[in-house]
């Protein structure tokens, strides 16, 4: 709540700079809010690397990048966005069909693994990391205690190995949106929509990696 105030706080100082200038001039609130969150991280840097000396000195650079968000109008959106998605769907593992014994093993350990990813990923949107248990994993998933351990040692691997793939699929979307363009601020914009797009599609994917994992 702290953190939020003092955000609030440099929004409030960016609006108040912005009104004091010459000629017509603006800074979206989305900007605002880039500028309070980075200058509240580069603080968090220096405070974690004991250069708190050095914070005094930031000011006139801090100052310079903020401002280079200062434009005589909000830019506008290349291309629209779209509706809002779909509410995500309810996700029920499907059981593996009769005469699974059948299936080659590769298959049958991949489809294990991401039912207990999907499994953890679900609970921790309900419970948060220290609320879920391997019980409750195992039961979410339908699986066996020992499948559990046969692909996890613990709750934290999986925690952990559940968020390495949800990373690298909002990685991989981002990339693919930003790929094609030769204009950076055309790969940066795709592939932000890309990225925001992605987490909204799935809530309890967006909660786990942004929240739950800390």
């Amino acid at each position: 709540a702290l953190r939020r105030r003092v955000a609030r706080r440099i929004e409030q100082w960016i609006d108040e700079a912005v009104s004091r200038a010459d000629g017509p001039t603006t800074v979206s609130p989305s900007a605002r809010t880039v500028i309070a969150c980075g200058v509240l991280q580069v603080i968090d840097q220096h405070l974690h690397a004991g250069r708190v000396r050095q914070l005094r000195g930031m000011a006139d650079d801090l100052a310079t990048w903020a401002a280079s968000y200062e434009t005589s109008s909000p830019l506008p959106a290349h291309r629209p966005l779209g509706e809002p998605p779909p509410p995500a769907p309810q996700h029920r593992p499907l059981p593996l069909p009769r005469g699974h014994q059948k299936l080659p093993r590769s298959f049958v350990d991949r489809y294990q693994r991401e039912r207990i990813l999907r499994a953890v990923t679900d609970l921790a949107a309900y419970d948060g990391y220290a609320g879920v248990t391997v019980p409750e994993i195992v039961a979410s998933a339908r699986i066996s205690n020992k499948t559990f351990y046969d692909h996890f040692p613990d709750k934290h691997t999986a925690f952990l190995a559940a968020y390495d793939e949800e990373f690298a699929s909002l990685f991989a979307a981002s990339w693919a949106a930003a790929a094609g363009h030769s204009e950076w601020t055309d790969a940066v914009r795709d592939g932000i929509a890309a990225w925001v797009e992605h987490l909204a599609a799935d809530p309890a994917k967006a909660r786990f990696g942004l929240i739950d994992v800390l």
